[in-house]
């Protein structure tokens, strides 16, 4: 009989141990999945209430910092716009000519999808704009493989990126500047440094990196690429401009604040333009891609570029490429017409 009694209670006991341990589980499951949807709907407000666009700026902070080490902050080229090193090996602020009401759109490598449109928009308002280029990943829009889009580069030299060349020759032929934006648009900061292990940075990788997008660009067209260059992600420092330096190239960032964030579904195209609209000063440079597919949005910011050069010149800003806006230093001259 004590045996019987026994064996029920140890069973008892271990159920009842069980249930507990499987109810704690679940309890525990239940707040952390509770607690995520909470956070991800606080997310989502947030990012509502940032389509205020006058905080963007604390947006562009914080991409910052997750991009680039606290050690390089002071150096970081979006908090100054950098045009190579003064004599004392620090960074060289440069501002256009506010005489002149001169800015810069200017276009960084994505994946081309953009690029045809981009060119259209600025032949139809006779406008020079200022491309990076770099070896993107593309798409190519009307090929499948079993439902799935089929990626290839923007500049390799192959059968499908044809289509990609004639809109670089574009560039080339229609007046616009062409600069350098490194062949494998790497992070030369942190997936360099601290992310990829397997990649030493040098200074001879780097040349190399710049080497292959003028190569290939002067395959292209027939000519080399403007010497100026800007670094993917704004990530550089003064060791890496100085060895652009020395090859040539000077480093051209964009005005803080002036990223258009078009890679990213934080803004639509309306409010975007808006905010432009406020920041834009004699002598800034807007960022803008050439495509990009990690937006999701139907609005594309690129298509905003009619209204905003319509506007600009209303507002008798004049719309430049990067060399005319640092050329406007020591040009006493006035500006013609736009």
């Amino acid at each position: 009989m004590y045996y019987i009694i026994d064996r029920i209670f140890k069973t008892v006991l271990l159920t009842t141990g069980f249930v507990i341990l499987l109810i704690t589980y679940t309890s525990l499951r239940s707040i952390k999945y509770y607690a995520q949807t909470i956070q991800d709907k606080s997310r989502h407000r947030t990012i509502k209430h940032l389509t205020d666009l006058r905080q963007k700026e604390k947006i562009d902070s914080f991409f910052r910092s997750i991009l680039f080490p606290k050690k390089h902050i002071n150096n970081h080229i979006n908090y100054s716009r950098l045009h190579g090193m003064d004599k004392a090996g620090n960074n060289k602020k440069v501002l256009g000519d506010k005489r002149f009401r001169e800015v810069a759109l200017t276009f960084d490598i994505g994946n081309l999808s953009a690029c045809k449109y981009i060119l259209d928009i600025l032949k139809k308002y006779n406008v020079k704009a200022t491309f990076f280029l770099a070896n993107n990943k593309s798409f190519k829009v009307k090929s499948y493989s079993n439902g799935k889009p089929i990626y290839y580069r923007t500049l390799e030299k192959n059968k499908n990126t044809k289509d990609l060349a004639k809109l670089i020759l574009r560039m080339h032929e229609e007046g616009h500047q062409v600069g350098n934006h490194t062949w494998s648009h790497h992070n030369w900061i942190k997936s360099i440094d601290v992310l990829d292990k397997k990649i030493k940075l040098s200074k001879k990788l780097f040349i190399n990196e710049m080497d292959m997008v003028n190569k290939r660009y002067k395959e292209i067209t027939g000519v080399n690429l403007s010497p100026v260059w800007r670094s993917p992600f704004g990530a550089c420092d003064p060791k890496i401009i100085r060895w652009a330096k020395e090859i040539g190239y000077d480093h051209i960032s964009w005005t803080s604040g002036l990223d258009s964030l078009d890679w990213t579904d934080y803004y639509s195209s309306n409010s975007t333009l808006d905010f432009l609209k406020k920041k834009t000063k004699a002598g800034i440079v807007y960022l803008f891609h050439l495509g990009n597919f990690l937006r999701k949005r139907n609005d594309k910011i690129h298509e905003i570029l009619p209204e905003l050069i319509t506007w600009l010149k209303k507002q008798n800003y004049h719309p430049v490429t990067i060399n005319r806006l640092l050329d406007g230093r020591n040009n006493k001259k006035k500006m013609p017409p736009a």
